[in-house]
């Protein structure tokens, strides 16, 4: 009776901790910045920009000066109950499509404020009009936690 007792509570482990990290992860704070010191973002882009499920205004879209700098940073702070990767997936717009322009995956440990980044060199010529970033989970990338636009001109 005891050997199946366990059995049982060993299944409903597993069953628990397969389980998407997404469910454990959620971005308290996010950021565009010209540069990041001491975990922070410095340079936040103006307007600030926000997580947003569907279309922000255009009034609410921050703006990167590739005049200005080559790297744009994206700064995250993050709520994590369990240990996990998070994934920074960056997007360009052409002819009114989406198209993937990187994708980086950052670790993280068990937090209620982990700050992580991650970032992208831009090239005027090459990268002028609109972006974005979806962050979700690495194991489920279909469950977006955020998405933050941004403007490259």
């Amino acid at each position: 009776m005891w050997v199946y007792a366990i059995a049982i509570l060993l299944l409903g482990a597993v069953t628990l901790s397969s389980e998407s990290a997404s469910a454990g992860m959620s971005v308290v704070d996010m950021a565009f910045a010209g540069d990041i010191q001491d975990r922070d973002p410095h340079g936040r882009l103006e307007p600030g920009g926000s997580c947003d499920a569907g279309d922000n205004a255009p009034s609410a879209i921050p703006v990167f000066d590739s005049t200005a700098a080559e790297t744009i940073f994206f700064w995250n702070k993050v709520q994590a109950t369990t240990p996990g990767v998070l994934r920074h997936s960056w997007y360009m717009k052409k002819e009114n499509d989406w198209n993937e322009a990187a994708t980086i995956d950052l670790t993280l440990g068990m937090s209620s404020g982990y700050r992580t980044w991650s970032s992208k060199k831009i090239v005027r010529a090459l990268h002028a009009g609109e972006w974005k970033v979806e962050v979700s989970a690495s194991d489920d990338p279909s469950q977006v936690l955020c998405t933050a636009r941004f403007r490259v001109e």
